[in-house]
């Protein structure tokens, strides 16, 4: 063989694809994700005279990837009502469009890094039967919580993969439940009355072992949850002197839900 028809052939060998054995890229997402859609909401609820405040709503900036909410609940002590709650939540709901490179077995990575500030706490108050009743019970809560889940969904075939490893997230209960019979209350408590949660926790959602295929679009669908709640109630009793009050922050001072990388490995 010639210098130069070798020379072509070695060329045209090591432009050639290599398909026999070949391991799947890898592809790493970082902000900005300018492809993300986020659907957000924040729904709220009260009744009796709980209250519920919203400090920041729900948010997600796709040029730096960082989102979050920041909600309040408050069930105080009231002497017209002694069954009442409140809740109030922010919702991101993050849609990424996904592509292999090549047709192949991968895991896919989604890794969070989750800043908050929160706390709980109650006031047990006083709970007895009302009137002739003979039993009955009393509740008081405060809980502050961030939770969250994903799937990876195949748009062309229109499959949806579970997640392998789940968030199992991030929150603080504090509780007093009170039960009386024939005259005498007894109650069981909560460690403390007053909870918190506070500071930098990274998490990651992935999908082991997920078959993808070059032509196919996918999505990954992630959802984060997170807000505050209290009550207070009772059945065939009155309860006084008790309160209960919750805050969940993601979005001020420092505190964030970032999405700080996607991977497909």
């Amino acid at each position: 063989m010639s210098a130069p028809l070798f020379a072509a052939v070695a060329v045209m060998m090591l432009l050639a694809p290599t398909t026999v054995g070949a391991s799947p890229s890898l592809v790493t997402m970082k902000a900005p994700y300018k492809k993300a859609t986020a659907v957000l909401t924040n729904p709220k609820s009260s009744s009796g005279c709980a209250s519920t405040t919203q400090p920041v709503l729900a948010f997600f900036n796709k040029t730096n990837g960082i989102g979050g909410f920041s909600d309040n609940a408050t069930a105080p002590k009231c002497t017209t009502s002694y069954n009442f709650a409140a809740m109030s939540e922010g919702q991101m709901v993050i849609t990424l469009p996904l592509k292999a490179v090549a047709t192949g077995t991968y895991t896919v990575t989604a890794t969070w890094d989750t800043i908050i500030a929160s706390w709980a706490n109650i006031t047990s108050g006083s709970c007895k039967l009302a009137g002739s009743f003979t039993s009955g019970w009393c509740n008081v809560t405060a809980r502050a919580f961030v939770y969250g889940s994903a799937f990876l969904l195949d748009k062309t075939t229109h499959v949806k993969t579970a997640l392998t490893t789940k968030w199992p997230g991030n929150f603080t209960y504090v509780w007093n439940y009170t039960t009386c019979s024939t005259g005498t209350c007894a109650s069981k408590t909560s460690p403390t009355l007053t909870g918190t949660e506070i500071g930098n926790f990274p998490w990651i959602w992935d999908w082991q072992n997920v078959k993808l295929s070059s032509t196919d679009h996918y999505v990954l669908v992630m959802t984060i949850f997170g807000g505050a709640s209290a009550s207070i109630t009772s059945f065939w009793t009155t309860i006084t002197g008790a309160s209960a009050n919750a805050q969940m922050n993601s979005a001020t001072g420092g505190n964030e839900e970032k999405l700080l990388s996607v991977t497909i490995a």
